[in-house]
């Protein structure tokens, strides 16, 4: 028997593998908080709804590495991804467009490579996107033009 219903564990689940996967033994402040036995949304940058469900990951400028994980986008409220001065590579995954609700993808000033998923294209929801500062390659896709609440570039 689960002690807790299975899309808080699913939460817990995901907002562990971030932690893991971008290095947070390692990060500058608030790791301490992260795999304790408080609920997820008290963990340092992490903002939760009125229902405890995630729906922003803020950890700007705190050592972060290693990689996003794509199973961030099975957090089902998540509108927010801002990690921007951090250390983070790879890519910006290709489940980025299972994130339905992302308003703001803030990822400038890390070192992230490759170019931006075809999925991102298809997020309505999002306002702004801020990549500046890594190693991307590529060139945008007309699908831009189609995000017609984007207002940051």
């Amino acid at each position: 028997r689960l002690c807790a219903p299975p899309a808080r564990l699913v939460q817990r689940l995901v907002a562990a593998l971030f932690f893991f996967a971008t290095g947070g033994a390692r990060w500058t402040a608030g790791g301490d908080s992260w795999l304790t036995s408080a609920h997820e949304c008290d963990w340092f940058g992490l903002a939760c709804d009125g229902n405890r469900e995630i729906v922003r990951i803020g950890v700007d400028e705190n050592n972060l590495a290693g990689t996003i994980p794509p199973e961030v986008c099975a957090l089902p409220q998540l509108d927010q991804i801002d990690l921007d001065g951090n250390g983070i590579g790879g890519t910006v995954p290709h489940t980025i467009g299972d994130c339905r609700r992302l308003k703001i993808l803030d990822l400038d000033n890390n070192s992230i490579r490759g170019s931006l998923p075809a999925s991102l294209y298809t997020l309505g929801s999002l306002f702004s996107i801020d990549v500046d500062h890594n190693l991307l390659t590529g060139t945008l896709r007309p699908e831009l033009g189609d995000l017609a609440n984007l207002q940051y570039l």
